[in-house]
């Protein structure tokens, strides 16, 4: 067991799972590389993701003993969180309409996403 806990190891390992399946594509089951997702597709992805982090950081914010480091931690990815959700919510309306999303939002919010993954193996 982690000094974090069962729960949060849980959390990390579901969100690495999902993201090693949706950027590297797992060709047995027919997945595809994200890089040939839909927009839909993708933006589902990126809902889930961000999901599983929201639900992580009300999770490990709810502790009273945390570290320095943690809430340094904690501080970053509040701030991801916060700016990637009207990104998603934005990218998700262009995907829903059929429309092709910006560019430029899309690489945002992988960016985003990229910092979230990062922190999560951090913590």
């Amino acid at each position: 067991m982690t000094k974090y806990g069962p729960r949060r190891l849980i959390a990390t390992t579901v969100i690495l799972l999902i993201l090693a399946a949706a950027l590297a594509g797992c060709a047995s089951q027919g997945m595809k590389p994200i890089t040939e997702l839909s927009h839909k597709q993708k933006a589902i992805i990126l809902g889930d993701v961000w999901s599983a982090q929201y639900d992580q950081y009300i999770a490990m914010q709810d502790r009273a003993n945390l570290t320095e480091d943690q809430k340094a931690v904690m501080r970053i990815q509040r701030k991801a969180l916060m700016e990637m959700k009207p990104l998603l919510n934005t990218y998700a309306t262009y995907a829903d309409t059929g429309a092709i999303p910006p560019a430029d939002i899309e690489a945002h919010l992988f960016r985003l996403l990229d910092e979230l993954t990062r922190l999560a193996a951090e913590k």
